[in-house]
């Protein structure tokens, strides 16, 4: 299997069933998100609240900024 012609050929068949450009970057960007939302881990925190783990905040500003939130506080 070969990454980079799956992935061609998925673009491709994005583009034949009709989606622009800007929604297929836009797909992009949101699958990109979910993956680095996969990386961040939470530590144990009181009741009712959540505690990013130090190690793997970058994932969740970078989650951030594929949605268009600037401020890493407010993932």
């Amino acid at each position: 299997m070969d990454d980079a012609e799956e992935f061609d050929i998925t673009l491709k068949c994005m583009k034949t069933v009709g989606f622009s450009e800007q929604e297929i970057d836009e797909i992009q960007s949101v699958l990109v998100a979910i993956l680095n939302l996969g990386n961040v881990k939470f530590d144990n925190a009181t009741k009712g609240e959540c505690k990013l783990d130090e190690g793997t905040s970058d994932f969740s500003a970078k989650f951030g900024n594929y949605l268009g939130i600037k401020d890493a506080a407010d993932v």
